[in-house]
C-alpha cells in the first residue's frame, strides 16, 4: 500500500473483496433438499458413468433442474471430465 503526494492510496496487489450471499429460508430449503436428495457422491456418480439428467431424475427421484443443479454446484462435471481425460 502506498500513499500519493495527493493523499490517495494505491495498492500493489488488487483488494480482494469478500462477497456475502444471503439465501431467504426457501432458497435455503431448496439448497438442503437438494443436498439431501442428491448427495455430492451421487453427484459424482452421475458425472462419472455420463447418466443421461433424465435418467438420472428417473433414478434418484429429483427433477431434472435439481440434478443439473447439484452437477453444477458440486462442479462433478468438470472433475469427472478431468479424470476421464486422464
Amino acid at each position: 500500500m502506498n500513499l500519493s503526494r495527493s493523499g490517495a492510496l494505491s495498492f500493489s496487489t488488487p483488494l480482494r473483496i469478500k462477497t456475502v450471499v444471503y439465501l431467504t429460508m426457501e432458497e435455503e430449503a431448496n439448497w438442503l433438499a437438494g443436498a439431501l436428495l442428491i448427495s455430492e457422491e451421487a453427484a459424482i456418480e452421475i458425472a462419472k458413468l455420463n447418466i443421461s439428467v433424465p435418467e438420472a431424475a428417473e433414478r434418484y427421484g429429483g427433477s431434472k433442474q435439481m440434478i443439473n443443479f447439484r452437477l453444477s454446484v458440486t462442479g462433478v462435471r468438470k472433475r469427472a471430465s478431468f479424470i476421464r481425460a486422464r
